[in-house]
């Protein structure tokens, strides 16, 4: 059975949803970063292994003990030894982790790690209930989101583009930030160009600590890609 028919039947079929959710992303984006992922490691291990005793002994070291347990048990997949063991492996196989990440980065381009940090401290502001950072068709999630289908990353998109369409329509400028109220609670929103950021909070979120968290997010990710505000 091919690595990838084994994810996806891992954990009762919820592998990729409970893998998107400790790196903060959705399910469909999980199983997007692996399929690239998955295939391109497989093949850095066959080629770094000399002959077949060693791909061998290296299977073998993989597979001692219980090294497959979080195929089952999804508490694992954030276990400390678990990711551990990952490093090591991806050591070995692509010389520094340095050297994994680089290719994970052009294989997967939308796992943003800083942006990920960012979101995840913003995530654990009082009131936030859910948070995004999306740039161009990706997504980085963090709360109670199952997929793309979510009606808080449907309504920031339209919001985003709405609001954009209507400041050139006025000849105002960019629409850079907003605050949307409703029956869910409030949505924090701030956008350039393809980024944006958002959260949905209570009524007990600092509303203006949040916009200017979420400002800094876009930001710093438009100083990263080289684009001038």
């Amino acid at each position: 059975m091919a690595l990838l028919d084994i994810l996806t039947q891992a954990q009762g079929g919820a592998f990729y949803a409970n893998a998107g959710k400790a790196v903060g992303i959705p399910p469909d984006e999980a199983r997007a970063a692996l399929s690239a992922l998955c295939p391109a490691i497989a093949l850095k291990l066959r080629q770094s292994a000399e002959n077949e005793e060693t791909l061998d002994a290296l299977l073998e070291i993989i597979e001692d003990g219980d090294g497959d347990a979080f195929l089952d048990d999804p508490t694992l997949i954030g276990d400390p030894e678990v990711a551990k063991d990952g490093n090591a492996i991806l050591t070995d196989v692509y010389g520094t982790k340095t050297a994994a990440l680089k290719e994970a980065k052009a294989l997967a381009p939308g796992l943003d790690k800083k942006a990920l940090g960012a979101l995840t401290a913003i995530a654990e502001m009082d009131g936030v209930q859910k948070a995004t950072y999306i740039r161009g068709s990706r997504a980085l999630v963090k709360g109670d989101i199952k997929d793309g289908k979510d009606p808080f990353l449907r309504a920031v998109r339209v919001v985003g583009k709405a609001g954009h369409r209507y400041s050139r329509r006025l000849d105002i400028g960019s629409f850079k930030k907003g605050v949307l109220q409703g029956p869910f609670g409030v949505i924090c929103l701030c956008c350039y160009g393809e980024v944006l950021a958002a959260v949905q909070c209570d009524a007990t979120a600092e509303i203006e600590r949040i916009l200017a968290e979420l400002q800094e997010v876009v930001a710093s990710s438009l100083y990263a890609m080289g684009v001038s505000q």
